[in-house]
């Protein structure tokens, strides 16, 4: 969590204070990068571009939302742009997607866990924006409904329609990759 003090200081020009926002933001932005764009490289480039844009703007921040929600609204949004650039150049692959699971001790849990994460991480890559957005927000980055309208700029009765699609989406798409049809 940043603190106001921690905000203000990096407002009036302190390097540290700025350093130490950004290093406590850059692997949920990352995270919420990586779900939503499907790999890694793409993935940096997008969490790059936002700790940079925290960077030029952190005097534009105003605390009608919280920095969290600030910076998430940042790096979503270079997302969605993304993503809308790369629907115009090719079709969408998750493919190159992988989520590392925890160290466990038995190396086939560890295994089995794995792959769940790469089909469920596969799925998201395959929702259709902005259901991806919610599902990210909500399940990897935790936010709650409230954050997620202020990040994206919906109703909650949106949010709320936009989950509900998303997960029964999910749903359909791992049960069908799970009969061995692969994904739609």
């Amino acid at each position: 969590m940043v603190s106001a003090e921690l905000i203000a200081a990096a407002q009036n020009g302190d390097r540290d204070a700025m350093v130490s926002i950004l290093r406590t933001l850059e692997n949920d932005l990352y995270k919420t990068a990586l779900y939503m764009l499907g790999n890694e490289h793409d993935a940096r480039d997008a969490t790059q571009d936002t700790l940079l844009r925290i960077c030029r703007n952190i005097h534009k921040y105003e605390t009608k939302a919280s920095f969290r929600t600030w910076a998430q609204t940042i790096v979503t949004n270079l997302c969605i742009d993304h993503l809308r650039r790369r629907k115009e150049e090719t079709s969408l692959d998750g493919s190159e997607l992988v989520v590392r699971a925890p160290e466990q001790q038995q190396v086939e849990r560890q295994v089995l866990r794995q792959q769940m994460e790469r089909d469920v991480s596969a799925a998201i890559a395959k929702l259709d924006e902005p259901y991806r957005s919610v599902i990210v927000l909500r399940y990897v980055n935790q936010l709650s409904y409230e954050e997620i309208c202020e990040t994206l700029g919906l109703p909650i009765g949106t949010v709320k329609s936009h989950l509900f699609r998303a997960k029964t989406r999910l749903q359909r798409l791992l049960r069908d990759y799970e009969k061995g049809g692969g994904y739609e």
